[in-house]
Formats: structure tokens, sequence, C-alpha cells
């Protein structure tokens, strides 16, 4: 088992002293890789004070070998279960991810091992998460990288007449090409009218000219992450469509310049709020500024944004304007906060581009 790993690991267990919780179970794929270095499709990480188990069937026997050093496997089955070796363990108490097993997993878990209290404890987790270390800094930025040269590919490719599929479809095609695992989430691919849906799903529509085009994009590097949009004009833009654009890049630009350790997420996108509300916007602008990565952050007008802001932590800065039936823009950055300010981790220009 690697340091960083020892520490992820260590850390944990300290929460877990301090909330009177036996051990921690977690089964979401990417909780379970940042505490194990497991990646593949099912299984259990367990930590508790006194060990570290793996518990999965045959098909992953010697994956965990491989991956899980330090971990001891736990070989469960049809013979001998997950419930079976909590049983065994005689654990009062259980945190789960209640944020991703479902309703019936967890209500599963209470019928089987029933003298076990499984209790919420995906937050333990988060709390971890969220200050990054530097090495997982560097994978950061290595992800962001692979993701922007993908971005400037794409706009130096795209063109009136092409689908938003077609552009889906490249997108999906350079991950591997430029260095990534896989995609974080289904790229976002939105033209004309359909640029006004935040997270809307590619179609067969083609590019026309005059449109708002908004890509958006994620990628998976060595388990870690990276999102990213910018929004371009297929032809010349038209005076409302600069006004628009104009506006929400002011507000990305002056979040970047403002966003600072200390302040709340709530605070934080005030910042941006304030630039979109004063431009006569506002109603146009319906969600956070921006999020975490698997880590619970959220950059939000609302309760969300309580968390405080702290030195190394990553997430997004996300600026929108989307009108209905006309269109919409997004400019977003994937950016380490430091104790300096906000770096953001793209080099694609973020100033209006035309595909002329």
């Amino acid at each position: 088992m690697d340091i960083n790993m020892m520490k992820r690991i260590e850390k944990l267990r300290k929460l877990l002293r301090y909330e009177k919780i036996d051990a921690y179970l977690s089964v979401n794929p990417i909780n379970r890789r940042y505490i194990s270095g497991f990646t593949g499709s099912t299984g259990y990480a367990v930590i508790s004070e006194k060990s570290s188990d793996f518990a999965t069937d045959f098909r992953y026997f010697e994956q965990v070998a491989k991956e899980c050093p330090g971990y001891e496997l736990i070989e469960i089955g049809k013979d001998y279960t997950i419930y079976d070796y909590l049983k065994e363990k005689s654990y009062k108490t259980v945190a789960v991810e209640e944020d991703f097993m479902t309703v019936e997993a967890f209500k599963s878990f209470e019928k089987n091992v029933p003298e076990t209290e499984f209790v919420y404890g995906a937050k333990m987790l988060n709390k971890i998460r969220m200050i990054k270390s530097e090495d997982e800094l560097e994978l950061f930025k290595e992800a962001c990288k692979i993701t922007d040269e993908i971005m400037m590919h794409v706009i130096e490719t795209i063109k009136a007449g092409m689908t938003e599929k077609e552009i889906n479809a490249l997108i999906l095609s350079k991950i591997i090409e430029f260095g990534g695992e896989t995609y974080f989430f289904m790229p976002i691919v939105a033209s004309g009218e359909r640029s006004s849906m935040p997270h809307g799903k590619p179609t067969d529509k083609r590019l026309e000219n005059g449109d708002f085009v908004i890509i958006d994009m994620g990628i998976i590097y060595k388990g870690y992450f990276s999102d990213m949009t910018r929004t371009v004009v297929i032809g010349k833009a038209a005076d409302k469509q600069r006004q628009i654009y104009d506006t929400v890049l002011r507000a990305q630009l002056e979040a970047v310049k403002l966003i600072s350790a200390g302040m709340t997420g709530t605070q934080a996108d005030r910042i941006a709020r304030d630039v979109i509300e004063k431009a006569g916007y506002g109603q146009y602008f319906g969600h956070a500024l921006g999020h975490g990565f698997n880590d619970g952050l959220v950059l939000s007008s609302d309760s969300r944004g309580n968390a405080v802001l702290e030195e190394n932590m990553v997430f997004t800065i996300e600026p929108g304007i989307y009108i209905e039936n006309y269109g919409g823009v997004r400019i977003e950055d994937t950016v380490i906060l430091t104790k300096d300010g906000c770096i953001p981790l793209y080099n694609t220009s973020k100033e209006l581009i035309e595909i002329l």
C-alpha cells in the first residue's frame, strides 16, 4: 500500500473513531477506488480500526491482489456472502454510502445483518476528499490537460452541417487517443435554441449559421476528473449573442479573480450572480456556480453552499445564461484554489469564437 493510500485510510479511521463507528463500507466505485485502488465493478472495501478488507467474488480475486496491496481479500459468493462476513466481524455500527446505495440494498443489509446498525457515512469520505494532496492535484492537472487538448481539437473541427451527435462521437473517440480512461459524464452538445437546455443531450440536429453551440465534456484519468465547457457561435454572432456571451464571460472571469479561501460556496456563487443580475439576465442563471468532484462541494446560492472554501480544493466555475426559444451560453473552468486565489486548468480561449 502506497503512502498516499495509507494517509487516506488513516484519516478515515480517525473520523470513525471520532464518530464512534466501527467500520466504513464502500460500494461507490469512485470512493472505493480512492481508498483501495480497485478499478473493477463489483466489491466492498471495508475499513475498520484494525483491518482493511476487500470482499469480492471469483471474477476479481486476481485483480484485488494486484490493485489493492495491504488489503486482505475476502472471498464472497453464493455460499459465503457479504452479510456472512459482516456477521463474523460483529460490528455494532457500519457507515455506508447513502448517496449511492439503493434503498433496496440498504434494507437488505439491515435485514440480513440485524445485529449491526447501518448509518449514513457519505459525508465522512467527502470531508477527506475535499482537500487534495499534491499528488492528486497533479492528476487533476493531467486530466484537465487532456480535456483541454480534446476541446481545442473539437473547436477546430466542427462546422456548419455537422450534427450534435457527430460532435459527441468526435469527443468520445478522442478520449482514449489523447490519454484518458473514459468519459466522466456523457458529453453535452446542444445547439441553436436547444442550447438553452443546460444539460441538453446530443441529437441529430445539424449546426446552422447563427447557432450558439454549448460543448461540455469531462474525462477520467487514473481515477481523477475534469469538467469543461465552451460555447461557440456558428457564423457571425448577432449583437444580442455578443451581449449574452460577454455577460457570462465577465461573470466567469470575475469569479475566477475574486474567489478566495475562507469564503463560503454561497459567497463565491454571489460574485458571478451579481454580474449576471446587474446585466438583466438574473432569471436565466438557474444553477449553482460550480461544484467539486465527488466530494459534496457545491458553490451555490442556497443551503448547499455552506461549506467554507479551503486551499487545495478543486472545483468548477461555470456561470451561464439560458433563454428558452433563443439559446444559451456557459463557460466553465476547473480550478485549483491556492492561497493566492484560483488557478484555471485550461488554455482553450474563453473569448467568443465564431466558426466561419
